[in-house]
């Protein structure tokens, strides 16, 4: 993964600036690349608010064409960053600004970029059909086809280097030793920290004695964990009964309506949202958001009547997966964090969709709240619990299939 890596996708990061005007024998820098960085960061920021943890690091504070020493397991999210800069309108619009590259050459660098992403996600799977791995030479070579015409590699040696032919034989050592995780050297990487950075960080650090030292260091560490687990074994610690989880979870407020004189109407200029004494909240939710739940909720409910809210849900899955879905207005002081969900809708004829939304807040309703409210066309369930005010796109996700994109364009309802 590290030829991969380090390999064509240092290149082909590289070689997108080049072929914007970046010139890497010459210390002046394009002005399109500042702007690309500042738009890099926004879209790296508002990836890094995603509830899915295992996506790749996107967000980079110095830029993505500042020359800055990333890691290997980064070149896939600037890869995805570059790949959206090539997709949004505006940053499109601002590339075809640059006289060296067209709309021509814009549509190459997406299905680039698109099959080294794909390409590394189908080489770090846990397993692979053996005709896949078959019919992956031919798909290889027309991957590295497509990686020649679109680069266009020209200063130094082009691509007569050796990370551009290993990946021919990528084939080869998947039929010897199966997937790549068989081989891949990051676990080993990392298992190097505890094994031996960790215990030569508790000697005297000499330099006759710290081989030594490390390993007396590693081998009394590893009798302590053997101990340890032996004795969590034969002397268990007593099972206490787990806390429920709190319903309201992150940063909680009250949404109140106040009929002072009966005035029912006023309703909009009446409710406010007062955030419990616990959160700083710099500032509160957009008052669009406020007038929607004013007019459609508590127009139902009537005055009076506390709605209480709160910023963060945490959810598990049946395979332990565990996922922390935000809607906050200010997240630490700073910008707003409305997290994207895929929600499950039935439509009029009874058909199931699969509907991406953002979250705009968590509300908690009780029993008698939902007896007033569940036969309204906006609210989904019938039960007491949390629920989730959201936006959903004005269409539904299109049905997987074979070459679709990996970044698609969608607005919001």
């Amino acid at each position: 993964m590290h030829v991969l890596a380090l390999g064509l996708f240092k290149l082909v990061i590289k070689g997108f600036f080049v072929n914007i005007g970046y010139n890497p024998l010459s210390k002046s820098y394009p002005k399109i690349l500042q702007q690309l960085d500042v738009w890099a960061q926004r879209i790296g920021k508002v990836l890094g608010h995603q509830s899915v943890r295992n996506l790749p690091h996107t967000y980079f504070p110095n830029g993505v064409t500042g020359g800055t020493k990333l890691a290997g397991h980064e070149m896939n999210g600037v890869i995805l960053v570059l790949l959206i800069l090539c997709k949004m309108t505006e940053t499109c619009t601002l590339l075809l600004t640059s006289k060296y590259i067209d709309e021509h050459q814009i549509r190459g660098w997406i299905k680039l970029l698109e099959s080294l992403l794909v390409w590394r996600w189908w080489s770090k799977l846990p397993s692979i059909q053996l005709a896949e791995i078959q019919a992956s030479e031919h798909a290889t070579h027309v991957l590295l086809k497509l990686f020649k015409s679109v680069v266009k590699r020209e200063h130094g040696s082009k691509l007569l280097i050796i990370k551009f032919h290993l990946c021919l034989h990528f084939l080869e050592n998947q039929l010897d030793y199966g997937v790549t995780a068989n081989v891949d050297t990051g676990p080993m990487e990392s298992n190097h920290k505890c094994n031996a950075k960790k215990p030569s960080g508790q000697t005297q650090r000499r330099a006759d004695t710290i081989e030594l030292q490390t390993s007396r260091r590693y081998i009394e560490n590893l009798i302590l964990d053997t101990a340890a687990a032996t004795l969590d074994k034969t002397h268990p610690q007593l099972v206490f009964e787990k806390q429920q989880v709190p319903v309201l979870v992150g940063a909680k407020y009250t949404i109140e309506w106040v009929s002072a004189n009966g005035d029912d109407d006023d309703i909009k200029s009446n409710a406010t949202i007062v955030w419990d004494k616990s959160n700083c909240i710099v500032k509160s939710y957009h008052p669009w958001y406020l007038e929607w739940l004013c007019s459609n909720v508590l127009a139902e409910l009537g005055p009076n009547v506390a709605i209480r809210g709160c910023t963060e849900h945490k959810r598990s899955t049946q395979s332990g997966d565990k996922y922390i879905f935000r809607a906050h207005p200010a997240w630490r002081g700073g910008d707003s964090w409305h997290d994207w969900a895929v929600f499950s809708w039935e439509d009029d004829d009874g058909m199931s969709l699969r509907i991406p939304a953002q979250i705009i807040t968590f509300i908690q309703f009780d029993g008698a709240d939902m007896r007033m409210l569940q036969d309204l066309p906006y609210v989904f369930g019938d039960t007491p619990g949390l629920y989730a005010m959201v936006e959903t796109l004005e269409r539904p996700l299109m049905d997987a299939k074979t070459g679709s994109r990996v970044v698609v364009a969608s607005t919001k309802a």
